[in-house]
């Protein structure tokens, strides 16, 4: 069984923790907005001479509220059995003069508002060490230069080794393609230097420099993606020869 890449394992629980942690975080601030409420109503509800909503009884209530967010939105109703999608705090009752009355806060907070009261710094620096893991991962899977795209593959057994089929799994340059080609179909895969520039660079007098540079990019190529490698001869030229 194939498992995923470490840096690719580290961003999905990163990424993970930093949405639970986020959600908890949340659910936290929320829970503290509704006690902040019922600590307010209780004392509000202790002050209260008649059964009647006045206004000062929402400024008794307003006043004794710890959250300045709070105490901008919460408004004071009787207590409904309807469900609201606005925080509420939980139904007080109030008895006084042979009557009883719940009453129950409200507080329509928007989610911006919500997410303004929520602690989300560790959250965030998950979130932040996720996606440097990905960026990690991309980074290590960029190819040396912008004309070379490497794909894994799995290594050749000496049976298959000089098998032009190869090349299908590997995306190379042009050049890089057709010069490999020439290693694959040449007698004992080996290609001077004269044969090499005048096929690759007809035009060019002298492609010495261009063909050294070719040489030394398609390397790593050959020695990472396949059991071979391209070895220099003493006398010129190079040969495609079986990794030992």
């Amino acid at each position: 069984m194939k498992f995923p890449p470490l840096p690719l394992i580290l961003f999905y629980f990163l990424f993970g923790s930093a949405i639970f942690t986020g959600l908890n975080s949340y659910q936290t601030t929320r829970e503290h907005l509704i006690m902040d409420m019922n600590q307010a109503l209780e004392k509000a509800l202790a002050q209260q001479q008649e059964a009647w909503i006045t206004p000062d009884t929402i400024t008794n209530y307003r006043q004794h509220l710890q959250t300045d967010a709070l105490r901008e939105e919460s408004f004071v109703y009787y207590a409904s059995a309807t469900k609201a999608p606005a925080l509420r705090s939980q139904p007080i009752a109030w008895k006084g003069g042979g009557k009883a009355v719940a009453y129950q806060s409200y507080a329509p907070l928007s989610m911006a508002s919500m997410l303004s009261l929520t602690d989300l710094r560790l959250s965030s620096l998950l979130l932040l060490g996720a996606f440097g893991c990905a960026l990690f991962s991309l980074l290590k899977r960029r190819p040396e230069n912008l004309a070379t795209v490497l794909l894994p593959v799995e290594t050749s057994t000496a049976s298959n080794a000089f098998d032009p089929a190869i090349l299908s799994n590997v995306h190379l340059t042009p050049m890089q393609r057709q010069l490999m080609e020439m290693f694959l179909q040449a007698e004992g895969h080996h290609l001077s230097k004269q044969e090499i520039c005048n096929h690759l660079w007809p035009k060019k007098d002298d492609a010495s420099e261009t063909l050294y540079t070719l040489i030394r990019r398609l390397k790593p190529i050959v020695e990472t993606n396949f059991n071979l490698k391209i070895v220099a001869q003493r006398g010129g030229g190079y040969t495609l020869q079986e990794k030992d």
